[in-house]
């Protein structure tokens, strides 16, 4: 499902092995979804890890506000993972995708870890930067 999405971006992307993908995703949680854990015991608000930026129980820049920040992010490689965080891709620099409104939830991190983009499958976008958290 993501991959079709990489695919349709024409994005340059490699799949990442299973124990590297478990990495990326837990250090994503570890920064991005630290107070959901503080207050919940979970890294997640509800039943999606994005629903702790939507409750605003995490800080973040949200929908076009939230874009306008994540399209002027200055350009790295990345990845992008899913709500699970079983299927992490490792993408190289281009241009940010944009996967609003595309009925999945994805994240995204660059590989410096400065900030996150979460778009959901019910159409809400959130920006995270290291320093607003």
């Amino acid at each position: 499902m993501i991959e079709q999405l990489l695919i349709n971006s024409g994005l340059e992307y490699q799949p990442l092995a299973k124990k590297e993908a478990i990495t990326i995703s837990q250090a994503w949680l570890e920064i991005f979804a630290k107070t959901a854990k503080e207050e919940t015991g979970k890294y997640q608000a509800g039943e999606y890890k994005w629903e702790a930026y939507w409750s605003k129980i995490e800080p973040s820049v949200d929908d076009v506000e939230g874009m306008e920040q994540y399209r002027k992010s200055e350009e790295e490689d990345f990845y992008v993972m899913d709500e699970s965080g079983k299927y992490v891709f490792y993408c190289k620099a281009k241009e940010w995708p944009d996967f609003w409104n595309c009925g999945n939830d994805i994240y995204i991190m660059p590989v410096s870890k400065k900030w996150s983009m979460v778009f959901s499958h019910e159409g809400t976008c959130h920006y995270a930067k290291k320093e607003i958290l």
